[in-house]
């Protein structure tokens, strides 16, 4: 009896003790199969985000809920000419180079406190935009949106939209609309084109402009650009820069 009892209790304890690994080992595979899928979910999500920033037209910068960054495209280091081995651990020489590159470092500087204390509304989708005016003449539209995870704002994601251009094209416009003005207005010519000169210095920004016409003799005389100093002129003429233009004013002024 004792031994039948010995060999029922060994028994069991075989096969609980055979069970329980199995069952274990297969609730580890279970594990380590749900792991797999959702690790090759987050590498094709992560994929298809990476992609998405690189694709873009405009510079991506993301920070946390501490300001610091976290991530950025290669567009966001071509616009601000940063080198292309720049890192997100290198925050203090990013923020370093725009803060030089704008014409106004602490409106900047302002917007990223504020985005590190802001607690937007969890509707509140619009974010915020900026404008930053760069020291090279160039202009960046900004457009800051929060980050959000089960409502509680986890960073921003800034976008840098390069409207130059348009800017540009916008201000030609108007100045076509005042020249049209002047000269429906009866405006003397010498003071339409010195308009027209200083709207040209402030585009070329480093260039100077002058407009030079014949007078009855063929010699051309300045009417328009008095930031050119006249010495200039004078060595232009004994140079012959401004011979050839005169004699080709008087040509045409001849025929």
């Amino acid at each position: 009896l004792l031994a039948l009892v010995s060999l029922a209790l060994g028994y069991g304890v075989f096969v609980l003790l055979r069970a329980y690994p199995l069952r274990a080992l297969r609730l580890a595979k279970q594990e380590l199969d749900m792991r797999q899928t959702v690790e090759g979910k987050l590498k094709n999500s992560l994929s298809v985000l990476e992609a998405t920033l690189e694709s873009t037209a405009d510079g991506i910068l993301v920070i946390d809920a501490q300001g610091g960054i976290t991530a950025f495209n290669d567009r966001f280091l071509e616009m601000w000419q940063m080198p292309e081995q720049t890192k997100p651990d290198d925050s203090v020489e990013i923020l370093t180079t725009i803060k030089h590159s704008v014409t106004n470092p602490d409106q900047f500087l302002a917007r990223l406190r504020q985005l590190r204390n802001a607690t937007p509304a969890a509707g509140d989708k619009d974010g915020f935009i900026d404008v930053l005016e760069l020291t090279d003449g160039r202009a960046y539209e900004v457009i800051s949106i929060a980050q959000r995870i089960e409502g509680c704002n986890t960073g921003w994601v800034m976008s840098f939209h390069d409207i130059s251009e348009r800017r540009r094209n916008e201000e030609l416009l108007t100045r076509e609309k005042q020249v049209l003005e002047m000269i429906l207005a009866g405006e003397e010519v010498e003071k339409i084109l010195g308009f027209l000169v200083l709207y040209l210095e402030r585009q070329a920004r480093e260039m100077l402009c002058a407009i030079f016409v014949p007078d009855s003799q063929g010699r051309l005389q300045r009417v328009a650009g008095t930031n050119i100093p006249n010495d200039f002129i004078d060595e232009a003429w004994q140079a012959g820069m401004l011979a050839s233009l005169s004699e080709s004013a008087e040509s045409r002024h001849a025929g």
